[in-house]
């Protein structure tokens, strides 16, 4: 979890390029090119696999920029101990509060402190998607590192889970 910021650095440059590179004017190239979206799944990836674990690494916005709230709340980054001790947590109760297994998910993990009391956040979400343009090597995806990612609803449910820092028990859960 410690190379995160390289990740990130990764992502905005791979997205600037890409931007860069899918920017011809030409009215033929517009015509020609269509969009393609893949849905990417966190039932596919491996269960044991890390890929489907993100601590945030900066104050998160939503997937459409919006911030997300509590505003006046202070971040904090969390440690690859805090992410699996609060992964243990989440699977043992993740079923009398979704239909799903924690393997149905990505989690995206924040930390924050609000009147003086820490919290730690967990976001499910059931897939994420991969944009690209035929005759563009691009291809534009959130970052799950920064930006909170919202799914449409449909057969996959999405949720959180709040739990107290310190005495590491949950507070509420909310699950569509």
């Amino acid at each position: 979890m410690r190379n995160q910021v390289p990740i990130s650095l990764i992502f905005f440059l791979v997205t600037i390029l890409c931007l860069c590179a899918c920017t011809k004017e030409s009215k033929t190239y517009k015509e020609e090119t269509k969009l393609h979206v893949q849905y990417l799944y966190a039932q596919d990836v491996e269960p044991k696999s890390t890929e489907l674990d993100y601590a945030m690494i900066t104050v998160p916005t939503w997937t459409d920029n919006k911030k997300f709230q509590p505003e006046d709340a202070k971040w904090f980054e969390l440690s690859d101990s805090d992410v699996a001790s609060f992964k243990k947590k989440a699977a043992n109760v993740i079923g009398s509060v979704s239909k799903y297994k924690l393997s149905h998910y990505y989690r995206q993990y924040l930390g924050y402190t609000l009147a003086g009391k820490r919290y730690l956040m967990i976001h499910f979400y059931a897939y994420v998607t991969k944009q690209y343009h035929e005759g563009c090597l691009c291809i534009i995806m959130p970052n799950p590192y920064e930006q909170l990612i919202k799914n449409k609803a449909g057969n996959y449910n999405n949720g959180m889970m709040l739990f107290d820092y310190d005495s590491q028990k949950l507070i509420s859960s909310y699950f569509q």
